[in-house]
């Protein structure tokens, strides 16, 4: 047989791997079942899952399985509660106030005043309109009651006669006068503005009052209307500095020579209309609301000033769609209002439709839109007591009878003035004159009885805002629960996803027969898989059986006697198409450590014969390792154990050391490379490496499973094995795993 035959030959046992599979893996082999097709999803789920604490519960057992899973259940309940918990406070619309102060440097808009004369009808008037005596006193009394609320109506009801008055009405306006109405008696019998706005003042600058007032018909009659926001003269819309000199200043003549019941003839029927005092009310109010109904107004008799300082808040609410309460839009069955939305806007209207729908009437206070038909005193009062005369029982049902009007919420956006007055008797010496130069027909009497001062002004040029937010939004919601899901149990938006598509699987998997088919003819084949690894398995176990027979020791020898003077000129070129090169093996006696090269002259041509030496080709049984935990525990991260190199193919030597003397040297050399390894045996049975050159090799022996592995270097060193044998004798071969110097010819 030639040189280049017994090459191929010894090439291609070298390519073969050969595995070490011991009988307990075998039979743990047999023994494996498949894990079901929900079991299968279960360990996939978790092998790819980033949820904290299920795969621990997975690898754990006893104790710790137990501990995990208590502390798992623990966090996932805490979790649910706190994910409640945040969705109770989101669907409960909590909301916050935010309170601003704002200083505009630009000023404050002049809020609108109403100004009320206490005596709505001109006693001149009323002797003009009874010169024929048409107009009884009777007839006045009556009227006066129409902007009466029903406390003061029914009140008064038990001493006039209501209905005897009404006739008289009725009579007057229909041989008299069948133009007469209430409005328009109220708007003719009241003051002209000329008559009682006498002087208007801003910041200390006249102006004609009456170019800035408007009438308003209110529960008091005829008053007049300022709005000097909204004045053609600019400098009348805002108030630039705070104070009593730079604010509104009105004189007004209440007239008290025109009041009805002047007389002491009229005194006593008069007294409900004059709500008991002189002089005139005021309301300081947005332009938008109803003066008598939203505000609280402030009354002056002659020879009085008073001061009004104003502090201003606004108030931004948050509507229905956004958790508040408030309103900017008429509520429903209000449609045909095309007036700006208040709530006092709208409490009247629902009175209004109320005492129309019951009486088919309003009263005059209520009909601020003037659309309605007006009630009269004697309607409204048969509409409550048609028949009855206990007007006491009557005013409680009729007050527990009216509506709530729970429709009309508040505005969402408003202006709120809280005054604060301080009130000064009597005038000076000074201001007396100063009102007789601007109105000669004036005397000191006259105006000591007749004349007020009203000063109007802010006390600062800044406002409060109160502004209505929500206290959480369904973002803060969404970011609130990531966080408790991050706390308790490590998860994420995907966590969540991989949760879903689990319980999709599942739910899938139960009800869709095609998959549970798919699920089984994967499971067979799985089996049918392992099945026939079991018979290779032991086909292979019978072949190595088969092999261990044969003299692997003196095929060696020979093939080594024959081509031990061929193999190191060829070994290189075959080392690089083999990835597998060991050029040398003999030992050498210790004390020739010094003279180096004479010894391996000795030496190299030794062959393997009689020396004790043993080579083969071997590969990590980690193979049987993984096929046995996949079936058993799934892939992915549930895997138990991951071999760290699926690639540690290596050449494997086995040296009987009983065959070499005490002290005496194993030399292993690569002489393509000029690099060597040394195994010093000594009487004690520790064993020193001796390393020349840079190629690491670890070093293995089979009776202690332990491996040394030297780190490269250039300068010789040595190192010891200690305690590696615990027996005198040693019973088993050395292994040597050459992996190494493999590696760097493949390099």
């Amino acid at each position: 047989m030639s040189v280049r035959s017994e090459a191929k030959k010894l090439k291609s046992k070298a390519s073969h791997m050969i595995i070490d599979i011991s009988v307990d893996k075998i039979k743990r082999l047999t023994q494996v079942e498949s894990i079901g097709s929900i079991s299968k999803e279960t360990q996939f789920f978790l092998g790819i899952s980033t949820i904290h604490g299920p795969l621990r519960i997975f690898r754990g057992k006893g104790f710790y399985r137990f501990f995990w899973t208590l502390l798992f259940i623990t966090s996932v309940i805490f979790l649910i509660y706190q994910i409640i918990t945040l969705f109770q406070l989101y669907t409960s619309h909590p909301t916050v106030s935010q309170l601003s102060f704002i200083i505009p440097s630009e000023g404050l808009n002049n809020p609108t005043v109403t100004i009320c004369n206490y005596n709505p009808i001109r006693h001149s008037y009323i002797k003009e309109l009874n010169k024929t005596n048409n107009f009884p006193k009777r007839l006045l009394d009556y009227m006066t009651m129409s902007f009466l609320q029903l406390p003061n109506l029914f009140s008064m009801s038990n001493k006039l006669d209501i209905k005897e008055s009404h006739n008289l009405l009725i009579n007057y306006t229909k041989y008299v006068n069948p133009n007469f109405s209430i409005h328009s008696f109220y708007y003719d019998a009241g003051f002209q503005c000329n008559d009682i706005l006498k002087i208007c003042a801003f910041g200390g600058r006249e102006f004609d009052c009456c170019e800035e007032a408007k009438p308003i018909l209110t529960d008091l009659g005829k008053c007049y209307l300022l709005n000097l926001g909204k004045s053609n003269h600019t400098w009348l819309n805002k108030q630039r500095q705070s104070g009593i000199n730079n604010g509104l200043l009105v004189i007004a003549d209440y007239h008290t020579d025109e009041q009805i019941g002047y007389s002491e003839e009229t005194a006593e029927e008069s007294v409900f209309s004059n709500q008991f005092e002189n002089g005139f009310r005021y309301y300081i109010h947005e332009e938008k609301n109803i003066p008598y109904i939203s505000t609280e107004g402030i009354s002056i008799s002659p020879k009085k000033r008073v001061y009004s300082a104003i502090s201003v808040e606004k108030r931004i609410l948050l509507n229905d769609e956004s958790w508040g309460n408030c309103s900017h839009k008429w509520p429903i069955g209000y449609d045909d209002i095309t007036m700006p939305y208040t709530s006092s806007s709208c409490y009247a209207l629902c009175r209004a439709k109320y005492f129309i729908n019951k009486c088919g009437c309003t009263p005059i206070i209520y009909n601020i839109i003037g659309e309605y038909k007006n009630c009269l005193p004697y309607e409204i009062y048969s509409c409550f007591l048609p028949n009855g005369t206990d007007t006491n029982s009557t005013l409680n049902v009729a007050l527990l009878d009216l509506p709530t009007c729970h429709e009309c919420k508040v505005d969402c956006d408003s202006w709120q003035y809280n005054i604060y007055n301080s009130y000064g008797d009597d005038f000076s010496i000074g201001a007396l004159t100063y009102l007789k130069q601007k109105v000669p027909t004036w005397t000191n009497y006259y105006i000591l009885k007749n004349i007020v001062a009203i000063n109007i002004f802010y006390r600062e040029i800044g406002y409060t805002e109160f502004s209505q937010k929500q206290s959480t939004t369904f973002v803060e919601v969404l970011s609130n629960i990531g966080g408790n899901m991050g706390l308790f149990l490590g998860m994420s938006v995907l966590s969540v996803v991989e949760v879903i598509i689990f319980f999709c699987k599942i739910l899938w998997l139960t009800i869709s027969k095609k998959r549970r088919n798919y699920i089984k003819t994967k499971k067979d084949m799985e089996e049918e898989k392992a099945r026939q690894l079991e018979e290779t398995l032991e086909n292979f176990k019978r072949h190595n059986e088969d092999l261990k027979r044969l003299s692997m020791k003196k095929r060696l020898n020979k093939l080594t006697s024959r081509i031990a003077s061929s193999f190191r000129k060829r070994s290189n070129n075959y080392a690089q198409r083999l990835n597998r090169y060991v050029s040398n093996i003999y030992p050498v006696p210790h004390h020739n450590m010094g003279n180096e090269n004479k010894i391996f002259n000795k030496y190299h041509g030794s062959s393997f014969e009689n020396s004790g030496i043993e080579a083969s080709v071997r590969k990590s049984s980690h193979l049987i390792e993984d096929i046995i935990h996949q079936n058993l525990f799934g892939a992915g991260r549930t895997q138990v154990c991951t071999p760290e190199n699926k690639d540690d193919e290596i050449l494997r030597i086995d040296i009987d050391l009983n065959k070499f003397k005490d002290g005496q040297l194993l030399k292993i050399t690569d002489r393509s490379l000029n690099r060597s390894h040394s195994l010093h045996v000594q009487k004690n049975k520790s064993f020193n490496a001796q390393k020349r050159g840079s190629v690491e090799i670890p070093i293995s022996f089979s009776n202690e499973h332990s491996f040394m592995q030297s780190n490269e270097s250039n300068d010789d060193y040595l190192t010891t094995f200690n305690e590696c044998l615990k027996n005198h004798e040693i019973q088993q071969p050395l292994i040597l795993g050459i992996d190494e110097l493999v590696k760097h010819k493949q390099v």
